[in-house]
């Protein structure tokens, strides 16, 4: 969301219901000449995992740009750096037996394994700096991620 600082912000109601019950709320700003969209999605079974598409419209007024210039980053389970620690902590046997026993519960690395995980998570901080930065960096938008299309209206 730091790309969105400073900027106003929209919402844009999705145009589908989810047929799995995840809630999706999805906003856009406009920051000079970027447009910045959050497509955020929260399913309370938090082991649902299965993907959908997600619709919405975009006003033709509001993104002014061809297909090669929108961008996009993802966060989820495989890519959020604070589940790739709880998953490292539980393969090195630091999760404590809350979290071993709640697969889709985080809490801070101190929570989750006291003192060991801390210092094991310091042991790796390069590591997570890395992935971390990873994540947040903004990517092309290709067909792998979705379809973007034009019409009268936006």
């Amino acid at each position: 969301m730091e790309y969105m600082v400073g900027a106003d912000a929209y919402a844009f109601p999705p145009l589908t219901t989810s047929a799995l019950g995840t809630v999706y709320v999805i906003a856009g700003c406009n920051r000079g000449n970027e447009a910045i969209f959050l497509d955020s999605a929260y399913n309370h079974n938090l082991a649902e995992s299965r993907v959908e598409d997600v619709k919405f419209h975009v006003p033709a007024d509001y993104l002014h740009r061809s297909r090669a210039e929108v961008q996009f980053l993802r966060l989820s389970r495989q890519t959020a750096v604070h589940d790739v620690i709880r998953a490292d902590l539980a393969a090195a046997g630091l999760l404590n037996h809350t979290y071993l026993s709640n697969p889709y519960l985080l809490g801070t690395v101190s929570q989750m394994g006291g003192a060991a995980a801390e210092a094991f998570v310091g042991r790796h901080r390069n590591k997570y700096l890395a992935r971390w930065t990873d994540s947040l960096t903004l990517r092309p938008f290709d067909s792998s991620v979705g379809t973007l299309r034009a019409d009268d209206d936006g």
